[in-house]
């Protein structure tokens, strides 16, 4: 979000660097405010502003920009291009994710509340529901625009950031409730996108679902092919080239290069324990698969951090200058022998089709 609130964004002299946004410490004041604040208000009871807030003004304050309103930033006019933020967070009654994003990705989440997102897909819609409303998209979804914002409201940048950035203790959850419009009684908490899957694979996954048939009409229009069917009219538009989907899936966590070693047999008294511990873990890596599923071999493009001797970064809340070394370092390492050993986005895909041919992947190379 920082990055999409950045200062003239083609001038590279007047950008701000993530260093001097994220350079000082906003940590300490969250923590402040929990130990004097909040938590004496959770016996005492009063009102005024939380931890979360005060995170939210901390960030405000190295940014200006993170005070602008989230979804307008789509909505007005600007030469400038601009990547869609797809932000998610997890609604704590439920376990489904809270899409905050500029695109409605929801599917079984009508009407709108705690535990909407778990309908059976089969079920008639709820009393309340709008008829018209397509039961389609992204399952176990909710939308925050959709379900608890009307018409034009919006909130900060800052807020759609840290609605999907609820880390256990060090902020409260934030809590959605509808006003004016949409569905009477609808509310539901939000905490970190991680408790469901840290990737966000699955909703790269919902996105690609939405596109598929747009692209699959552009393509076929930019080949000179016979209209296919279901595709919209073109307007008199040429489509001058046609559209690849790649995923980038850029981790801020760490690889682990050692083999693991064969599980024994496990306990019976615990394997119930041990199975579901188990489950639980193999999520981020399920969805993963099914992303690179979805993608394709040469078109799924993972970087992520590998763990080595030395100080490591932590989970980004405050980065020493030793562990931001480590970063710069393996970053200047990444080469591609497409590229004359230069990282570029066309030469990591080169080497990634090479890779997966090397391991009998079939690479489309249209």
């Amino acid at each position: 979000m920082s990055w999409i609130s950045r200062t003239s964004p083609d001038v590279p002299s007047q950008m701000q660097s993530p260093k001097v946004v994220f350079g000082n410490d906003h940590l300490s004041g969250a923590v402040a405010w929990l130990t004097y604040v909040d938590l004496p208000r959770a016996f005492i009871g009063f009102g005024g502003k939380d931890r979360a807030a005060v995170l939210e003004q901390s960030w405000e304050h190295r940014q200006k920009e993170l005070k602008d309103p989230f979804y307008a930033t789509w909505q007005t006019s600007t030469a400038t291009w601009t990547p869609l933020a797809l932000l998610n967070g997890t609604a704590v009654e439920s376990g489904c994710r809270v899409l905050t994003s500029p695109v409605q990705l929801g599917a079984f989440d009508r009407p709108v509340g705690a535990t909407s997102c778990t309908q059976r897909p089969e079920q008639p819609l709820r009393p309340g529901a709008r008829q018209e409303e397509p039961q389609v998209g992204g399952p176990t979804l909710i939308d925050l625009r959709g379900g608890f914002l009307c018409g034009k409201q919006d909130v900060k940048r800052s807020t759609a950031a840290l609605l999907s950035a609820r880390f256990p203790w060090i902020t409260p959850s934030g809590r959605l409730i509808n006003g004016t419009c949409g569905y009477p009684g609808a509310g539901l908490s939000v905490v970190d996108g991680g408790y469901v899957e840290g990737t966000g694979s699955m909703t790269a996954v919902d996105l690609r679902e939405q596109l598929d048939r747009v692209i699959a009409c552009h393509n076929q229009r930019a080949k000179g092919g016979p209209a296919v069917a279901g595709c919209k009219a073109a307007g008199g538009a040429v489509a001058a080239r046609p559209v690849e989907m790649v995923l980038v899936q850029i981790d801020n966590g760490y690889n682990s290069v050692a083999t693991a070693p064969a599980p024994g047999r496990p306990r019976e008294l615990l394997v119930p324990l041990q199975g579901k511990a188990a489950a639980v873990n193999t999520t981020d890596a399920n969805v993963r698969q099914r992303a690179f599923e979805a993608f394709g071999c040469a078109n799924y493009l993972p970087f992520a951090n590998v763990r080595g001797p030395g100080t490591q970064a932590p989970l980004g809340w405050v980065l020493s200058k030793s562990a931001q070394q480590d970063l710069d370092d393996q970053l200047k390492r990444l080469k591609n022998k497409e590229a004359g050993n230069r990282l570029t986005f066309s030469g990591q895909r080169a080497d990634t089709a090479a890779a997966c041919r090397s391991h009998g992947q079939v690479v489309d190379t249209r």
